[in-house]
């Protein structure tokens, strides 16, 4: 079962995905948020891509667990992230409770929330 996120800036991007994967197919999807740098475009792709590009401009993704795209990537203990165990070798897909870099403003104004849970 994987968790429905929110992404909200208050420039005014909003978009709403399914993150992680489900019991049918986890050894080969698991759905994160990334964002495109050559044309700015918000994506979700499946993090067991070994190359995952743009559905946009087949540009080059960066998903949002690189510290380059968080205002400040230290996990603080006394804030919940989001996290995901993606398989042994990949490890654990964290989101920390921090700010990250909005695809439509370029400000470091976007934030995720859990919205709920998903199975397909």
């Amino acid at each position: 079962m994987g968790l429905i996120l929110g992404a909200h800036c208050n420039c005014g991007f909003n978009e709403q995905f399914d993150f992680g994967s489900n019991l049918m197919d986890f050894h080969e999807n698991c759905f994160v948020p990334a964002i495109c740098l050559d044309c700015h475009k918000f994506q979700v792709i499946n993090y067991l891509d070994n190359d995952p590009c743009c559905i946009d401009c087949s540009g080059n993704v960066t998903p949002y667990n690189d510290p380059s795209l968080q205002l400040n990537p230290e996990l603080n203990g006394n804030k919940f992230a989001i996290s995901w165990l993606v398989n042994e070798e990949k490890g654990r897909f964290i989101l920390p409770p921090t700010q990250y870099r909005c695809p439509e403003c370029g400000n470091m104004k976007l934030h995720f929330v859990n919205s709920g849970c998903w199975e397909k």
